[in-house]
């Protein structure tokens, strides 16, 4: 797959080999081997979740090969300073600090339960949420998980009418959550709903309804930035998806652009392209500033919260990192 003809470097066009990494356990390693060894390719863009990019930061640490993680948001990620490795959206640590900033000093909240889905990803968002709030003073009084594919609810809003909490923050997927969302105002109950960024995507606005509105969620992506790069990219999306990109798809367009930029800058020398992608400075993305510390965590980009208000997010504040 060819991005362009006109997307050279030294003569040879830019070529996208894609591997996926879902599937049986040990599919992430083996595809990413694969990557390194037999494709030799100059530099990995994924994976999109925490766990598969764990694996794939290993190898990439071994073969010595850049790895850009466009939306794995699990902070233990770059906690060891691994040289090789760079995430560009906000991390859970980041995402979980702006919801604490907005829950308890913005609105003034202080009766707060949380709920997660029960996996990795689940666990260490809420864990950075509930440390957030057990240092400002106001330990959860509810730490709640659900599985994957739940669809009753109705244990974790007996405990939760019983608690008698003043929010609800959810670290969690986007149909379970419209699920838990729905079922909780059925029951007439009017507590606030606040949400980490995997809530924002089309999916939760499909699946919800009414419901949903008044819930705060992290925008890791705001597609309403009144930029021509951002507006450009959700043209271009439309005319060729037929639909909105979400966050998924705008970090993945930033991290292949820092990759291109960076070879453009190197050459073909995987070293000097770490290097370049670790230098890199004044880089706009679809998402905004993209700049990374020696750790490889982007600084840069706002947290955005957003509201959910009549089937679509609308950014109500930002938060710097």
């Amino acid at each position: 797959m060819f991005f362009s003809q006109d997307c050279l470097q030294e003569g040879i066009p830019f070529r996208l080999v894609f591997r996926p990494d879902d599937g049986p356990w040990g599919t992430a390693a083996r595809q990413m081997v694969k990557l390194v060894y037999e494709d030799k390719v100059w530099a990995v863009l994924g994976s999109v979740d925490g766990p598969n990019t764990h694996i794939a930061e290993q190898i990439a640490t071994k073969a010595w090969v850049p790895l850009v993680a466009p939306t794995a948001s699990d902070p233990t990620l770059t906690q060891i300073n691994i040289p090789w490795i760079f995430c560009c959206m906000p991390n859970d640590q980041q995402q979980a600090l702006a919801l604490a900033e907005y829950v308890f000093r913005t609105k003034g909240y202080t009766k707060i339960a949380g709920l997660a889905i029960n996996d990795d990803y689940g666990r260490l968002g809420m864990a950075e949420f509930a440390g957030l709030a057990r240092r400002l003073g106001h330990p959860l009084y509810l730490e709640l998980k659900y599985e994957h594919n739940q669809v009753d609810f109705s244990k974790h809003l007996d405990l939760i009418k019983r608690s008698d909490v003043e929010a609800i923050v959810i670290w969690g997927t986007p149909r379970e959550a419209s699920l838990f969302i729905h079922q909780l105002r059925s029951r007439g109950m009017t507590q606030a709903v606040l949400g980490g960024g995997a809530l924002a995507t089309p999916e939760l606005l499909q699946a919800g309804s009414s419901d949903l509105n008044g819930t705060i969620v992290v925008l890791p992506y705001n597609p309403f930035r009144d930029d021509q790069i951002t507006q450009n990219f959700r043209k271009n999306f439309r005319a060729r998806y037929g639909c909105e990109p979400d966050f998924f798809a705008a970090y993945s367009y930033d991290g292949m652009r820092i990759i291109i930029r960076a070879i453009r800058v190197a050459g073909l020398n995987r070293v000097r392209i770490r290097d370049a992608i670790a230098t890199m400075t004044g880089f706009e993305g679809v998402v905004g500033k993209i700049e990374f510390t020696k750790n490889g965590i982007n600084l840069t980009t706002p947290v955005t919260l957003a509201l959910i208000h009549n089937g679509n997010f609308s950014p109500i504040c930002q938060f710097s990192p």
